[in-house]
């Protein structure tokens, strides 16, 4: 999300002592913002004109006026300005009719702490609904420019029909910008697969993940998601989407869209804070999104998984997809595991069932499109699960973006020159045993050149707590010197200099190493695959970014699953 200088916050509620409540919570959140209050319609509606909020927060009751009357107002005005309802007691009937009016999220007066992450989350979303809009609207742009470049040059060719070699000259001149106009069509497609479908995998402590896809077409409908929550439990969703090109896409995006407002509506709604099952997230998107699907004569197959870390246990609904390869280490063999649910968009009501299974350390997971299974060879075979699943078992030993690559390359050598007729995902994942941790902590300062010292002095006074070795003065030096580097880094080029923002730090003591993160909601940057600058006295940059590769042992650049980059610094520990 990238987060203004301040997020601008309306706040409609009649009770002062209320307002003032809700208000210091939002103050806890470290988010900067400011908030303007409104008691009355007419000072909300004055409000909306004036103060042009981010997001608004509503009570669901006052008096002359109610939370869905103002839901209904904002959403004539704004279809993606992110509305909560604030509020103490709401039932579920009225809750269904808040969300259904537009509203993006409720919170209850008793349960404040979690409004915070409810504003993020629907700024966020708002982000993401403006995005897909602006990305509908180019591709609108784009087939109405080359509609009317098309025209131009057939009156053109009308002209100059009189000569048979300017007639010649002109088809070919038409067709190679013909041939621009579409090589631009792709790439704005795959800006929008890449900003909608593909999300980042995460770094989860104890496992690897890696995650390929080759389109057929430039661009597709296949999607991953990623999700982690707290209880080391983590969400892998693998889809695909009938049909290929940007209408694909879109309807891809659409359906990451209505996974992610089930899980929110669900969280939001749960009791005891327990993660709903993917089956149930799973029904309310499709409820969602089917009759639009089947209007527009599509469907999605979707393959959802959960890892329970803890209890190394996944839960799987496979909804017309291709189930999951499951490599076990203790025996070298895979076995497929298919669930028996319909794909997403073939009909209406249809109820959605999970299956669980437990998996052990070392075990392989594989998540795959059906463009794996039914690529064929000039002689019109099929690549097929067999092959997959040999292959897995000769390769299972590769870390996972080994091996999804190697899939990718035996599936190219088995169709040969031909194209691939249908898109390419696989989605790897190997269990590792968790690393332990000996000590943690974290902070959180503004990018401002001055917090640096507090940022060091963090990180010494934390390896002062360590021993069972106690790190040596050379490697706190080491340390602290890296992540004095990149923290100003972070303060210069990802915030431009400015001094208003956060950077939040993790520090985790393991039995070999000390690592640090960072993250932040800047400019991404990620050196990884240039060769650091040796300074010689030639150039005036790159210095910090050489000075961190030398003083750590590694270095990693990444978005995590909310978006924000992150750098990681690992430092060994020697006896």
């Amino acid at each position: 999300m990238s987060t203004p200088k301040e997020l601008r916050i309306l706040h409609l509620e009649d009770v002062p002592a209320d307002a003032e409540l809700v208000a210091r919570h939002l103050g806890k959140t470290g988010l900067p913002h400011v908030v303007q209050n409104a008691a009355t319609r007419d000072a909300f509606t004055e409000a909306l004109d004036q103060f042009h909020p981010d997001v608004i927060l509503a009570d669901y009751s006052l008096p002359n006026f109610d939370g869905l009357s103002a839901v209904r107002m904002v959403r004539e005005k704004d279809p993606d300005l992110p509305v909560i309802v604030v509020t103490g007691i709401l039932g579920d009937e009225a809750a269904v009719g808040m969300i259904k009016a537009g509203a993006n999220d409720y919170v209850h007066k008793d349960r404040l702490a979690r409004l915070g992450s409810a504003v993020e989350r629907a700024v966020l979303e708002a982000e993401q609904s403006r995005a897909r809009k602006w990305a509908e609207a180019q591709v609108r742009a784009m087939n109405s420019e080359l509609e009317q470049r098309v025209v131009a040059r057939t009156a053109q060719l009308q002209a100059a029909n009189q000569l048979k070699e300017e007639l010649v000259i002109h088809e070919r001149a038409i067709s190679v910008e013909l041939e621009q106009l579409r090589s631009r069509d792709v790439e704005v497609g795959l800006r929008i697969q890449q900003a909608l479908l593909l999300s980042q995998p995460p770094v989860v402590p104890g496992i690897e993940i890696a995650a390929l896809t080759v389109p057929s077409q430039g661009i597709d409908g296949d999607f991953y998601i990623f999700l982690t929550y707290p209880d080391r439990s983590l969400d892998v969703i693998v889809g695909d989407v009938m049909g290929k090109g940007i209408p694909a896409a879109l309807l891809g995006a659409a359906t990451k869209s209505e996974l992610f407002k089930a899980l929110s509506y669900l969280l939001a709604a749960s009791q005891n804070g327990r993660l709903p099952e993917p089956k149930d997230i799973v029904m309310l998107a499709h409820a969602e999104i089917v009759r639009h699907l089947i209007d527009l004569e599509s469907f999605v197959t979707l393959c959802y998984a959960r890892l329970n870390l803890d209890r190394r246990i996944f839960t799987l609904v496979d909804c017309g997809h291709t189930g999951i390869v499951h490599w076990h280490a203790a025996t070298g063999r895979c076995e497929v595991l298919h669930g028996d649910s319909l794909p997403l968009g073939i009909r209406e009501g249809e109820i959605f069932d999970q299956i669980s299974a437990p998996f052990e350390l070392n075990d392989v997971l594989l998540m795959y499109s059906d463009g794996i299974t039914e690529a064929r060879n000039p002689a019109g075979e099929l690549f097929g699960v067999e092959r997959l699943i040999a292959h897995v078992e000769a390769n299972a030993g590769l870390e996972p973006v080994l091996l999804a690559d190697s899939i990718r390359a035996a599936v190219s050598a088995f169709a040969g020159a031909s194209l691939l007729s249908d898109d390419l995902t696989s989605v790897a994942i190997r269990i590792g045993q968790q690393p332990v941790a000996e000590a943690r902590a974290e902070m959180e300062v503004l990018s401002d050149l001055r917090e640096l010292r507090k940022l060091r002095h963090f990180v010494r006074e934390f390896c002062g707590t360590l021993h069972d070795p106690a790190p040596d003065e050379d490697l706190v030096d080491a340390l602290e010197l890296a992540v004095n580097e990149a923290s100003s880094n972070i303060m210069r080029h990802a915030y431009h200099g400015r001094t208003d923002q956060w950077i939040h730090l993790e520090v985790e003591a393991r039995p070999n190493a000390i690592a640090v993160t960072f993250r932040h909601l800047g400019a991404g940057f990620d050196p990884a695959p240039l060769e650091p600058a040796v300074p010689d006295g030639g150039r005036e940059s790159g210095f910090g970014t050489y000075i961190i590769f030398k003083s750590v042992d590694q270095v990693r650049y990444y978005r995590d699953e909310r978006g924000r980059n992150c750098i990681s610094l690992v430092k060994n520990r020697r006896d």
